[in-house]
């Protein structure tokens, strides 16, 4: 009997739980003194804005969407480098120095806000092709008002439109390019890389983040010959093998060094793209790779 009755019980408390009343500032005491394990965090969501800290000198505002939010949940209880510890360590240190940043595949725009907020000298363009994510990257952009360039487009190795699926579940804004039409697809704005930059970038120290649900190798593709003439240092999502094969032909004869990302225990130099151990590869050119 109690168990047909914990649906409406948790709906209930749920109920109550919208109704109390300054909870970002109550957490934010808690979390001074205390972590919960993530198990019991992610249940203590809020709605509102709240300070991430870059280092000591910079932050950014982020806003909050209460539950299912897991992202912003995440950068509030562990910070800036929750998700990502090592692959952000590698885009705050790089981020310093460059003149032009690319955020492809921006999702709500952490990597966008670091970069702004450590560097406001920097041109930053974020790409985010989900409308209702793009929104809420609109919105975090806005709060901090930070001078980023948005797009509402999906990068690709064509021009015109292009079919985006989104997965659902848990993660409230992943979505992937997809070839066929389906009753979760629909269909987005899609330009080439090489339609946005041009040579006068030549020259300039360019960062660019690549997340694009493995449709990197088109992305790429849309650069024509702007890889080899701008050699950006690229933060790039290789979930498989398969990937990493694809990828690596891109890269040959242009002297990068690469980095094998694990988000635990550090980076490590490889020979070329692989696999990564969480979710990203740093491709950096060999003149361009910073000494710790």
């Amino acid at each position: 009997m109690m168990h047909k009755m914990e649906p409406w019980l948790k709906k209930m408390m749920l109920g109550v739980y919208g109704f109390v009343p300054l909870k970002c500032e109550l957490f934010s005491m808690i979390r001074f003194f205390y972590l919960p394990k993530e198990s019991i965090f992610r249940h203590l969501y809020f709605k509102g804005n709240f300070k991430v800290s870059v280092d000591k000198e910079h932050s950014f505002l982020m806003k909050h969407y209460g539950s299912g939010f897991a992202m912003e949940s995440d950068h509030f209880w562990k910070g800036v480098g929750a998700c990502e510890r090592y692959s952000i360590d590698l885009w705050i240190k790089y981020a310093k120095q460059s003149d032009l940043i690319l955020d492809i595949g921006a999702n709500t725009g952490t990597y966008s806000l670091i970069a702004s907020a450590l560097n406001s000298n920097a041109e930053v363009h974020a790409f985010e092709p989900v409308k209702r994510t793009f929104d809420k990257l609109q919105s975090n952009v806005q709060i901090n008002t930070f001078d980023i360039h948005l797009h509402n487009i999906a990068l690709s190795d064509t021009v015109g439109e292009i079919f985006l699926m989104e997965e659902g579940g848990s993660n409230e804004y992943t979505a992937h390019v997809t070839k066929l039409q389906n009753p979760n697809s629909y269909l987005v704005c899609c330009k080439r890389l090489d339609s946005i930059l041009n040579v006068n970038y030549i020259g300039k120290n360019i960062l660019m983040k690549l997340d694009v649900e493995r449709h990197e190798v088109s992305v790429l593709l849309g650069m024509g010959d702007l890889l080899k003439q701008l050699r950006p240092i690229i933060l790039l999502e290789v979930l498989d093998e398969e990937m990493a094969i694809q990828l690596n032909p891109f890269f040959e004869n242009l002297e990068y060094v690469f980095y094998n990302i694990d988000e635990m225990k550090g980076y490590f130099e490889i020979s070329s793209v692989q696999k990564s151990f969480g979710n990203n590869i740093f491709c950096c050119p060999k003149e361009k790779v910073l000494q710790s």
